[in-house]
């Protein structure tokens, strides 16, 4: 997972060896899905994870009562929460 989602900083987590596991991990998938709540949005950490391709946002209802929430809905593809 990660620890943080925000539309400028992308996806981030406090530590850069986490970052560089979670990176190779996606450089080897086929689709990169990212489950997150409404604590992880808006939210900026000190490593960036760099995804090659756009990671698939997963979730809930409450996210998408989020102020500014459509500013996600556009930087990312988006499921749950409907």
């Amino acid at each position: 997972g990660v620890n943080g989602i925000d539309c400028e900083a992308g996806l981030t987590t406090p530590d850069e060896r986490e970052a560089i596991v979670k990176e190779t991990a996606m450089q080897h998938a086929q689709q990169v899905y990212i489950l997150a709540d409404t604590s992880k949005f808006n939210q900026q950490y000190l490593a960036a994870i760099h995804a090659t391709e756009q990671p698939i946002l997963i979730t809930s209802e409450k996210a998408r009562h989020m102020r500014h929430f459509d500013i996600y809905d556009n930087h990312f593809e988006i499921l749950g929460g409907k």
